[in-house]
């Protein structure tokens, strides 16, 4: 089984520069802290102390790792894998 990273890079190439420096840029961005989160998303995740979660447009917050789950079921969005 090989590792997903090395897979992705053998089929895209390696990252160019402009990315890493997005990446960079977006992950030094201080995102607000927000005291009296909620505790939970609306698939039962429990958001914690450090959790990054983001409040759709009816006020109902998702944690980051259901973003898929949101966006397939939600929003209906259909992803697809090439071959």
């Amino acid at each position: 089984m090989d590792h997903p990273d090395i897979l992705s890079a053998m089929q895209f190439g390696y990252p160019t520069n402009d990315y890493l420096e997005h990446e960079r840029d977006y992950n030094s961005v201080n995102h607000p802290v927000i005291d009296g989160h909620p505790n939970e998303d609306i698939f039962g995740s429990e958001i914690k102390n450090n959790s990054s979660y983001f409040m759709d447009e009816k006020g109902q917050a998702v944690h980051i790792e259901n973003i898929r789950d949101y966006l397939t079921e939600v929003v209906g969005v259909v992803f697809y894998e090439a071959k």
